[in-house]
């Protein structure tokens, strides 16, 4: 079975404090950037149905 384990540790350096930060950034920068092209698809789908209309 796979278990997760969480360090409380502190880092072992200085430099691995601000680095881990940076990664961090990065990752949520790309994952929003996922997030919000993934939005567009669906605001544009749905636009486009709605556009469509009812018959009259």
């Amino acid at each position: 079975m796979l278990e997760i384990i969480r360090t409380t540790s502190t880092p072992a350096s200085k430099e691995s404090g601000p680095l881990n930060s940076n990664w961090k950034r990065i990752l949520f920068f790309f994952h929003k950037r996922a997030f919000e092209s993934k939005l567009e698809g669906i605001l544009s789908a749905a636009a486009g149905h709605e556009s469509n209309g009812p018959s009259p």
